[in-house]
């Protein structure tokens, strides 16, 4: 994993890039999502979880309090890493301190029948230590490449669309273009 460790005080907004701060405890991830939520983070947000995954770890708790917005890609893979955490650990993912426009838009799109959301000042007791014992927070790198990029996000929306039929209106055409958009660079 490419990554810088970060002081526990730079993890403030602050007009700062979006990025994802990463600690482990144990067999579980916290991972704070500073500023946007977004397809730019998201290649990154699923190497690192898929790694993750490979390696053990069978929880990921996702500190959403710095977080502004997500947006459909950031989600799509969110619930990836949800199923693809379930099926082969038995896990969950955990998402603390949302917004009560956050935790609307996870139900809005189904994410909370694959994750376990909280919103703001609400997390379980047993998290509140896990949250402070994860202080040595490394920085996710967040470069990506165009084609790796497009393909997050075809994967992410193909996701959305199969937590909930409601979403395969909503994403179709995205998914659509998608697909024509590598087909058309003589990605596969």
């Amino acid at each position: 994993m490419s990554a810088r460790v970060m002081p526990e005080d730079h993890t403030r907004e602050e007009g700062s890039a979006s990025r994802l701060l990463v600690a482990e405890v144990g067999k579980q991830a916290v991972i704070r999502v500073i500023g946007r939520g977004s397809y730019q983070l998201a290649p990154s947000l699923k190497r690192y979880g898929e790694q993750a995954i490979q390696r053990g770890l069978d929880q990921m708790i996702f500190d959403m309090r710095h977080c502004t917005q997500m947006d459909s890609t950031f989600m799509g893979v969110i619930a990836g890493l949800a199923s693809r955490l379930s099926r082969e650990r038995q896990g969950e993912i955990l998402m603390v301190n949302l917004t009560s426009h956050a935790r609307a838009l996870l139900s809005t799109l189904g994410l909370d029948t694959v994750v376990r959301p909280a919103v703001a000042g609400m997390p379980a007791e047993e998290l509140r230590s896990l949250l402070g014992e994860a202080a040595d927070f490394v920085e996710l790198d967040v470069h990506e490449d165009v084609t790796g990029t497009r393909r997050t996000m075809l994967e992410a929306h193909r996701e959305l669309m199969n937590l909930r039929p409601e979403n395969v209106p909503r994403f179709r055409d995205v998914v659509e273009y998608l697909e024509r958009s590598s087909h058309s660079t003589g990605e596969s």
